[in-house]
């Protein structure tokens, strides 16, 4: 009778023991479960800080222009560049008397933007090591060579700086009516200020404003 009592006896503080177990295991998962809730309350998705951060929702191929958000337009044209050095004071003048007469009509936004971009020789490096393929004379070998090594010299040690100009609009009737006053502006003549760009290179200019460190190659 003696071993029955202390057989119930241990089977009771083995119940006990295995029922406190299955008590802590259920609020570990308890507590891990709300941990888990109130991570995804407060970091918000990868998808939104994008959002956030970076307000372009997507190009319109039609209009050739970014929505931003709350359907605004966002366009950019480049600014060719010319040798003031060298040029005439006639030409200056000109160009002077361009952007006077867009600022004094033009009643939107606009930001001129300067990037440097990488000198890109690719082209004409394939060009030289083609001609040096076929080459036989070693005198005109040696030229060919010195000319593939000033082109490679200059892709990995000079910049191109390109300058743009960005103009914002409230909707695509308001962009298209300020893209062509830009542009009857600014790009008339031979020599026009400022010329539209492809899609992939306005790409390439937000990727590369928002990428400071990348190396992209000039389009």
């Amino acid at each position: 009778m003696q071993l029955d009592t202390q057989s119930i006896a241990i089977m009771a503080v083995s119940g006990v023991v295995l029922l406190l177990c299955l008590i802590i295991f259920i609020c570990m998962m308890i507590k891990r479960s709300k941990k888990k809730q109130e991570d995804s309350l407060k970091q918000p998705s990868v998808e939104k800080e994008i959002k956030n951060l970076l307000p372009i929702r997507f190009y319109d191929t039609e209009n050739e222009c970014f929505v931003m958000e709350k359907g605004t337009i966002m366009d950019m044209l480049k600014i060719n560049t010319k040798d003031l050095l060298n040029a005439s004071e006639a030409e200056k003048n000109w160009d002077n008397m361009k952007f006077s007469k867009l600022y004094r009509t033009y009643s939107g936004d606009l930001k001129i933007v300067a990037l440097n971009f990488p000198c890109n020789t690719s082209v004409q490096q394939d060009y030289w090591r083609d001609k040096l393929a076929k080459t036989a004379n070693p005198v005109l070998k040696e030229m060919q060579r010195e000319r593939l090594f000033q082109l490679e010299w200059l892709e990995k040690n000079s910049t191109t700086r390109e300058f743009y100009l960005f103009f914002f609009s409230k909707d695509i009737a308001e962009h298209v009516k300020n893209r062509l006053s830009i542009l009857s502006i600014l790009a008339t003549g031979v020599d026009g200020v400022v010329e539209e760009m492809t899609k992939d290179k306005k790409i390439q200019i937000l990727y590369k404003m928002n990428n400071k460190s990348s190396y992209v190659y000039q389009r």
